[in-house]
C-alpha cells in the first residue's frame, strides 16, 4: 500500500525492518506502477498541456 501511495522505497524499506532496499524491492516489486505507464502518462499530460496553452 505505501509503494502504490507513492511512499519512496527507501522511506518503507526502513519502516519494514530490511536492511537492504533491494530486500523490499524483491518482495514487492509487483506493486510499483510499471515505469513505461508512467512515462506514458507524463509525455501525455504534457500533451494536454501544451493542447490547452495553444487553444487559449
Amino acid at each position: 500500500m505505501l509503494l502504490r501511495a507513492g511512499i519512496p522505497v527507501q522511506d518503507v524499506s526502513r519502516r519494514l525492518g530490511h536492511a537492504k532496499i533491494s530486500t523490499t524491492l524483491d518482495i514487492y516489486s509487483h506493486c510499483l506502477p510499471s515505469a513505461d505507464i508512467i512515462v506514458a502518462d507524463r509525455i501525455s499530460d504534457k500533451y494536454v498541456i501544451a493542447d490547452q496553452l495553444q487553444t487559449r
